[in-house]
């Protein structure tokens, strides 16, 4: 019989309840409300994904934690004024916030990741010295800010809830849905949706790209169980364009894989690893890997997760004070004290279970821009001129610096 581990159905009374966590508590894990109206908020943000991007380029077999870190950027620098932030310059003080946002996210995900060789590389590779202190100054400043909610409620965590939608037609492999989610949130454009809707949108965007004739048919069964309609259509809707603008390819149980453009990627049996594309190799490295995976006995996986904690414990040298005020708070973020009520204990350690998934479902090439506008060459504050048009009684508003004219 076909079965699919990698979106296990949440059946049981424990499932129901995280599944209800997620839904009452996605919007505390958001950017604050209409920040990225203001161009001035999406160009830094836009600098962020560059500079994340930047970081990680050479490392793209977990995905999750660029993603992750742009997650606790938005929510940071839409609760926190960034001119109290370290730096000259606001692209200084964007860089630091950024970088530091990744070293907290990847000591979440990463058991053996090194801060020592994280700073060796960053001044190898882009030229940036940034010292120890200073980071972690900058890391308690934000753990603080976001009250060390760092277990983030994010798109990802509804997949389970919402596949079971899909699976009758046919379906898709997690990854794929994986990639179509961590490639939006390098767009501003997806701010501002919960991430429940995100989720479902994702899917939506896989179905029109690997099955574009069953797509109407499974938009409308669909849509009519949902509530907020518009805004799931409307997000779709940019999932798709994404999808078809980075080309990214839908793996699907049965049927091969998808392209953007329409194409069927289909191997013959006799074909070995090495035939076909790079993206085509690297899948099918991955969907050999499965198996071993999702055979791992329960104990191996609760020793792997305690291994985790204890090395986020011990994972401290010599500390100022701020440092160890740091390390006082993972200890109690990895002991899940003070960070939710008891009630919502057993939800938060589902959260930690959903994200430590194989990493073969986020290894794929991160696709976010590199190249945009500095934040110091392009200043948002303007004088507005007004001029009087004889013989009309009205005013025309110059902006300079931004071409409005009213």
């Amino acid at each position: 019989m076909y079965s699919e581990p990698e979106f296990p159905y949440p059946c049981s009374r424990k499932d129901m309840e995280t599944i209800k966590y997620y839904f009452d508590e996605e919007t505390e894990f958001m950017a604050a409300p209409n920040f990225f109206d203001d161009y001035r908020n999406i160009l830094i943000r836009r600098n962020a994904v560059s500079i994340i991007a930047k970081v990680t380029k050479k490392d793209v077999s977990d995905a999750y934690v660029p993603y992750l870190a742009m997650n606790y950027f938005d929510r940071f620098v839409s609760r926190y004024n960034i001119k109290y932030v370290e730096g000259r310059t606001d692209t200084e003080k964007v860089r630091l916030i950024a970088i530091t946002c990744l070293t907290i996210s990847a000591k979440m995900r990463i058991d053996s990741f090194s801060f020592d060789q994280f700073l060796s590389d960053l001044y190898r590779d882009m030229n940036l010295m940034i010292n120890h202190q200073t980071i972690m100054r900058m890391e308690l400043l934000i753990l603080q800010v976001l009250s060390w909610k760092m277990k983030s409620v994010t798109a990802l965590c509804f997949l389970n809830h919402y596949y079971p939608h899909f699976r009758q037609f046919r379906g898709f492999k997690r990854r794929s849905i994986n990639e179509i989610i961590v490639q939006a949130q390098g767009e501003h454009t997806f701010v501002d949706y919960i991430p429940s809707h995100i989720a479902f949108s994702a899917f939506l965007a896989a179905a029109n790209i690997a099955y574009p004739l069953k797509y109407k048919e499974i938009a409308e069964d669909i849509e009519s169980k949902l509530n907020d309609q518009g805004q799931v259509k409307e997000c779709a809707k940019k999932m798709i364009d994404l999808c078809r603008r980075l080309n990214i390819l839908i793996d699907t149980p049965r049927s091969g894989i998808h392209s953007a453009s329409g194409q069927v990627v289909e191997l013959p049996q006799e074909e070995t690893k090495e035939a076909g594309t790079p993206e085509i190799k690297e899948i099918q490295q991955n969907n050999s890997k499965a198996v071993v995976v999702h055979d791992s006995s329960e104990e191996e996986e609760d020793e792997e997760r305690t291994a985790l904690i204890h090395k986020r414990r011990q994972d401290i040298g010599k500390m100022e004070t701020s440092q160890l005020q740091v390390q006082e708070g993972w200890e109690k973020l990895s002991d899940k004290k003070d960070v939710a009520s008891e009630e919502t204990e057993t939800s938060i350690s589902e959260i930690e279970e959903e994200l430590v998934e194989p990493k073969k479902l986020m290894n794929f090439e991160l696709k976010w821009a590199t190249d945009v506008p500095s934040l110091e060459v392009h200043q948002r504050d303007s004088t507005i001129i007004s001029l009087r048009i004889p013989g009309t009684g009205n005013n025309i508003n110059i902006g300079c610096g931004t071409c409005n004219i009213s």
